[in-house]
């Protein structure tokens, strides 16, 4: 009799603390770079904001027609943190949100010479969603 019961509290527990790192919530990013095509994309964070030591998340190859994208299991990135968009010597940042969905896009810019041994910066311009941490953030900065 007591058998039964110990296995229903073991299952019981392990649904407690499992279910979450399986849950399907996660952090979504599509993105386009058309001149950037057949290049890796690589997406880092901050260590910390004092040494400003980068750690690489995820990375992914950008497709002939441009298009990438990242997929990120909620529970590795639990809080808020400023994603760090690098291709060759050129990187963009801004804010990720947990359980958020992101659609951008991405362009080498067009004139001026490109040091290779710097990094450039890019503007990463968020199609989706409109309304969210990056977009008051920026028109915060622009008043």
């Amino acid at each position: 009799m007591k058998k039964p019961i110990f296995f229903f509290l073991l299952l019981i527990t392990f649904s407690v603390f499992l279910i979450p790192y399986f849950s399907s919530a996660q952090i979504s990013i599509k993105g386009t770079a058309p001149s950037f095509a057949g290049k890796e994309i690589r997406l880092y964070t901050y260590k910390d904001y004092i040494t400003k030591i980068k750690i690489l998340i995820e990375s992914s190859l950008i497709s002939p027609e441009g298009k990438f994208s990242f997929n990120l299991p909620e529970y590795a990135i639990p809080s808020t943190f400023t994603g760090i968009f690098k291709i060759e010597n050129f990187a963009g940042s801004m804010y990720i949100e947990p359980n958020s969905e992101y659609e951008i896009s991405m362009a080498k810019p067009d004139s001026g010479n490109f040091p290779e041994d710097r990094i450039n910066y890019i503007e990463i311009n968020i199609l989706h969603p409109q309304n969210e941490l990056n977009y008051y953030t920026k028109n915060f900065i622009e008043k």
